[in-house]
Formats: structure tokens, sequence, C-alpha cells
């Protein structure tokens, strides 16, 4: 496959573009935002919401920029230096609390990332991020991460880690929403780490660069949480 301009190859802008316009029918669906009224054949009417998605998912791409493997190693996130790290580490729980100024959204954030990353919570722990929170609720979490769970696969934690989300905050979203949310939040805050560092983050990152992303956040988040 040949590699296009950002890194990627055809096979990989395949993938990409085909599981950003399944979530996003998947979502419409969900949340009932079809508005199918019988004017035409479902067929007809389906391959033009394919369509405008396709296209809405393709518009976004020169607004990102993208890192390719030589690029993100050589200039590379493992290559920050030690007193950055530790720079960063310091500031990790300053740089939440400024990025979340709603302390129930800070909480939903934290208590996200630490399923993400696999922490296991106590009940003491959960009651401390969700003081209002109702009992059945936090049995329900306490039930489903507050043992090992490592076992359990990345559908069934983003359903689960979805729905609960959903109950704290009391709003109907899908496992997509919860996602972008999270990935945006991530990557604001690794924007302030590495603002000194010559990397471009976009507000969603996808591909090599998010998963480059990814494991540095997820050190200092065993580091600091």
């Amino acid at each position: 496959y040949l590699n296009d301009k950002n890194g990627r190859s055809d096979q990989d802008m395949f993938l990409w573009l085909l599981e950003n316009v399944n979530a996003r029918l998947i979502e419409k669906i969900v949340l009932g935002k079809l508005n199918f009224k019988g004017q035409s054949l479902f067929s007809v009417y389906f391959y033009r919401i394919i369509k405008n998605a396709l296209i809405d998912e393709i518009r976004k791409l020169p607004k990102e920029k993208y890192l390719n493997q030589d690029h993100y190693q050589n200039a590379n996130l493992k290559d920050v230096s030690s007193a950055q790290r530790n720079a960063s580490y310091n500031n990790f729980s300053q740089l939440i609390s400024t990025e979340f100024q709603d302390k129930r959204e800070r909480a939903k954030f934290i208590f996200c990332i630490k399923v993400f990353y696999r922490f296991v919570l106590s009940r003491s722990e959960l009651v401390k991020l969700f003081p209002n929170c109702p009992n059945k609720l936090l049995t329900e979490i306490s039930q489903a991460f507050g043992k090992n769970y490592s076992l359990m696969s990345k559908g069934d934690l983003w359903e689960k880690l979805n729905g609960f989300c959903c109950q704290i905050s009391l709003k109907k979203q899908t496992v997509r929403t919860t996602k972008d949310w999270m990935k945006k939040h991530r990557n604001n805050i690794l924007r302030c780490m590495l603002q000194n560092y010559p990397i471009y983050i976009p507000e969603l990152s996808t591909g090599k660069l998010d998963r480059a992303l990814d494991e540095y956040f997820e050190q200092i988040v065993h580091q600091r949480l």
C-alpha cells in the first residue's frame, strides 16, 4: 500500500474511515437521529446517510496533522528528558483541575482513565470521586471494576464504562461520544505538558500518533494517580 502525505497507507485510511463512519451510524441509531419518512426506498435513504457521514469524516482530514513512524520515533515522546517528565508528573493533578472546572466532570474523567488503564477501584475511592452517587450504582461499579478485570475485552469494558458514565452524569451518550470526550481532554492535558516539545497534537488524534500519546499518558497516569 502507498503511504499518503500524512504517513498512513491506503489500508489504514480505509479502516479509519470505516470505523468512524460505522460509529457515526451507530450513534445516529442509538440516539434516534435517523429520520426516515418513507419518501424513498430505505436503501436509497441509508446510502445517502452513509455518503454524508463519509464526506464529513473526509472533511476532517486536512484539519489534522499526523506524524509518520520515523518522525515520532526520531523526535520522540520517549526522548523527553527526565526533568521534563518529572515536571509533567508533578503538574499532572493541577493540569486535570485546570482542564475541568466542574468537579463532577473532573471526577468522571479520573474514573474513566483509571478504568481504561485497568486500575482496581476500591469502594472508598469511588465514594470520594462520587459522594452523591446512589449506593446501588456504587455497588454495581465496584463489582465491575473493583477487582482484577484485566482479562475483560476492550469492547465489554467500553460498554460498561459508557453505561456507568451515562448513569453518573444522567445523560445518554454512545461509546463513541465517551471515547472522543476522553481523547479530547487527554490531548488537551498532553498539549500543556508537551508545549515545549516539537509535536503537533490535534484535538482527536488517530493512528500511530494516538498510540504513542496514549502510551506516554498511561505512564503518567500510573505514576501520579
